[in-house]
């Protein structure tokens, strides 16, 4: 993505008026996953020389006119954001809400660019490689740039709860194995049956659904049981020995 030395709207101007001059058809489409391609980053310049030159038979043109809550939402996917998230209590990803609320101040300073071209993606392949230029409005670029820094503080949100994951169950790991009734069961099946009625509601599930055997002749369980399970064991059997 690119910015202009030109308005996207200006760019896709001329860009209709140069596909004309050299027989080449517009076709306005949704491009979706082109970058995932093969591809010719191309700026504005660059672009216009080469399709002079190549004249392709089509060129297919995205223009995204600018609404808030829509690209909010098309910024938060391409960094891995999905709507089912919402949903999911366990998601460290902010709410395309939370993101306008924490963005409140540069919003109401676009407002006024509402329902203008805010990028132009243009598109055609010659022999297999796609050449593309994209160009984005300079206010826009701002934006996408602050939406993507509202995103990152999930990063922090989840170290935060790894932190704070880690240290209970440390902490129970510790308490467990200086049980006096854990110490006394023999054999991790049984004691996965202790340490499940007397320390399950204290143990926190893991965010991610996983699950494990913490022995060979133990059934699957959520994954923190069962570490908490096999480090106390391992503490009882050291010390023991």
């Amino acid at each position: 993505m690119m910015t202009a030395s030109e308005s996207p709207i200006t760019v896709l101007d001329r860009l209709e008026a140069s596909c004309q001059e050299g027989g080449s058809l517009v076709v306005h489409a949704g491009i979706h996953r082109i970058l995932d391609s093969c591809y010719l980053d191309l700026n504005e310049s660059a672009f216009f020389t080469v399709l002079a030159r190549e004249k392709p038979p089509t060129v297919f043109v995205q223009a995204r006119q600018y609404d808030p809550d829509a690209f909010i939402r098309s910024v938060m996917i391409s960094e891995g954001w999905d709507a089912s998230f919402e949903d999911d209590p366990q998601s460290v990803w902010p709410s395309p809400a939370d993101v306008a609320e924490q963005l409140s101040e540069q919003l109401a300073g676009c407002a006024h660019y509402a329902g203008t071209t805010c990028s132009v993606l243009a598109t055609y392949a010659v022999g297999g490689l796609n050449r593309i230029c994209w160009i984005t409005s300079d206010w826009a670029n701002d934006l996408s740039d602050a939406i993507i820094l509202a995103c990152e503080r999930r990063h922090l949100i989840q170290a935060s709860r790894q932190q704070a994951t880690a240290q209970a169950l440390e902490g129970l790991i510790e308490e467990i194995a200086n049980d006096p009734k854990f110490r006394a069961i023999r054999g991790r099946p049984k004691r996965l049956l202790y340490v499940e009625k007397v320390y399950g509601d204290r143990i926190p599930t893991d965010p991610r659904g996983r699950v494990s055997r913490p022995a060979q002749n133990c059934s699957l369980v959520d994954n923190n049981l069962a570490i908490v399970l096999i480090k106390a064991d391992d503490r009882t059997s050291v010390e023991d020995f």
